[in-house]
């Protein structure tokens, strides 16, 4: 994940589509200064936010996450579906919630959230388990079919 292309890549396609940062932040219901950040790489747009961003700008998930296109397209897994991977992957490598929490700095309880699919995280936040979990980022939020 490279923070600086895909600030490029929101702004870019903004600018393709003759948004304003204002006026992109109107569209999804943030500030244009979280716009601002996430073009200059200073932070990412919330998992929570990734559809609607993706829809707006008309760019898939996979550009969004690693700022770039890919050959094929990819089907975001559900939360479920990403938390049953985490899950699975903790336990390959034994790793109790309560040490992948400490590791990631999150608490025990964000950590079983996302295993269960009850929560959004951030996408420094899944960066940040993949790394942990020796697994790619791919293999944490895309289908593999």
């Amino acid at each position: 994940m490279n923070q600086e292309k895909i600030g490029k890549l929101i702004a870019n396609a903004r600018k393709r589509k003759n948004y304003t940062q204002v006026e992109l932040a109107e569209k999804i219901g943030v500030t244009d200064k979280t716009i601002g950040n996430w073009e200059h790489a200073r932070s990412m747009p919330d998992m929570s936010l990734w559809k609607d961003l993706c829809t707006i700008l008309e760019i898939d998930t996979y550009e969004l996450i690693f700022g770039e296109k890919k050959g094929k397209k990819s089907k975001v897994k559900s939360l479920e579906k990403m938390g049953r991977t985490i899950q699975e992957r903790r336990i390959e490598q034994n790793l109790s919630q309560h040490n992948l929490a400490s590791k990631v700095g999150l608490t025990r309880i964000a950590i079983l959230k996302i295993e269960k699919g009850m929560f959004y995280p951030m996408l420094e936040t899944l960066v940040k388990i993949s790394n942990e979990l020796n697994v790619s980022l791919e293999d944490i939020v895309y289908d593999s079919h």
